[in-house]
């Protein structure tokens, strides 16, 4: 499936952004031709999701405001939270590293995984802000 591509460098001023090249957007297909960028978009997007934003079903999403900002947070039960969430995305096939750190003060968190998909194997690192759905 191609795609507009969004800018998945966490250290560009433009990232979550549309890629835009030479006044352009770009297309997955052209930003990662062995076809692993749609995937990679699909969990980034899904792990930016909070509990109740998408209005055609308000039961998506993560609940970052009950389980994950709180106050004692089960680190356990938060990694199975979001491991499900990229197990879910479609494409996924298998996990094969992962790790979760969250910055409850600053609303945001660190997450690195890496995961077998039907394209190839996804790699990211990055910080994720809840409060904006972007970089951090």
């Amino acid at each position: 499936m191609v795609d507009l591509s969004l800018d998945l460098n966490p250290s560009s001023p433009t990232y979550g952004d549309l890629l835009m090249q030479n006044n352009d957007f770009v297309l997955t297909s052209d930003a990662n031709p062995a076809g692993t960028n749609p995937i990679q978009q699909d969990i980034l997007t899904a792990l930016r999701l909070g509990l109740g934003e998408w209005y055609l079903d308000i039961t998506e999403g993560i609940d970052f405001f009950g389980q994950i900002l709180v106050k004692n947070p089960d680190q356990s039960k938060i990694d199975a939270i979001i491991q499900n969430v990229i197990a879910g995305v479609p494409g996924v096939l298998s996990i094969m590293s992962y790790s979760f750190t969250p910055n409850l003060a600053a609303r945001t968190f660190q997450i690195s995984f890496s995961c077998m998909t039907t394209s190839g194997v996804v790699d990211y690192t990055g910080s994720i802000n809840l409060l904006t759905g972007g970089s951090s």
